[in-house]
């Protein structure tokens, strides 16, 4: 999602920065598709954000969230919706057939709309799910086996290497002896995300964790979650959080002062 404006658009709702930043650590933490995070925020109860939030303050991050991530997806490709709803099938318990029939009879969707939805952003969405459901049911063809496995490793491998400056596509293809290109794309189709893209998500999180939990300076951390540039961590880390690694551990001292 793009979240370089949460903060700016939190202070324009009357939110809380911090309020927000919250959200997205407890809620919305390591959850990448849209539709995934338009899910559980609609599904979240006020009453499991009380330890860091008053209920109002709560309810009225939870909208603001809601409305940032719905603005996104509406503002997304056709080819980006489909991808985040393929990535997000995908990592649901149920079999493709069996989400598609809830998703196709059901509609679960019609809950995501936020209530501040104007009517002609309510019927493109709902016209846009339905369109999705149909290209996703045309185009589903199984698999190979093999093809789910690789991913995996992928998987694997961004999870025990992230710390290394010098991890790509390019060298985790080398590893596994599979064509960088062929394994790019592979990737996306799995998972919905680029090799890059992923691998900067793990990167960001693995450093909120360690800005949270740990006493290590910001340019350990740059340096512990694989990044030599502490000017590229910096902008990387306000693109997925609102602030810069500075201001969300001032923010956390301050919450926990209060706390």
């Amino acid at each position: 999602m793009g979240t370089e404006n949460t903060a700016s658009a939190g202070s324009r709702n009357g939110s809380n920065p911090c309020s927000i930043a919250i959200v997205w650590r407890e809620i919305l933490r390591g959850v990448f598709p849209i539709i995934g995070r338009l899910a559980l925020l609609t599904a979240c109860p006020v009453e499991d954000l009380t330890e860091w939030l008053a209920p109002e303050a709560a309810r009225h991050a939870l909208s603001v969230v809601h409305e940032l991530v719905w603005r996104d997806w509406l503002q997304s490709t056709l080819e980006a919706q489909q991808s985040d709803l393929q990535s997000y099938w995908r990592h649901l318990p149920c079999p493709f057939e069996e989400t598609l029939r809830v998703w196709r009879d059901s509609r679960p969707y019609l809950t995501f709309v936020p209530v501040s939805a104007e009517t002609q952003e309510r019927e493109y969405f709902l016209g846009q799910m339905e369109l999705l459901i149909s290209i996703l049911d045309s185009q589903h063809i199984p698999q190979p086996a093999n093809s789910g496995r690789l991913a995996d490793q992928v998987l694997r491998l961004i999870q025990e290497r992230y710390a290394d400056p010098h991890l790509s596509l390019r060298s985790v293809s080398r590893d596994l002896h599979v064509s960088e290109g062929h394994l790019g794309k592979l990737f996306r189709i799995e998972t919905g995300f680029t090799f890059r893209r992923y691998l900067r998500q793990v990167r960001i999180q693995r450093a909120i964790s360690l800005l949270e939990c740990s006493g290590h300076g910001i340019k350990t951390i740059c340096s512990l979650v694989g990044y030599q540039d502490l000017s590229h961590f910096t902008q990387y880390f306000r693109n997925a959080t609102g602030t810069t690694p500075a201001e969300f551990r001032n923010k956390q001292r301050s919450q926990s002062a209060k706390a």
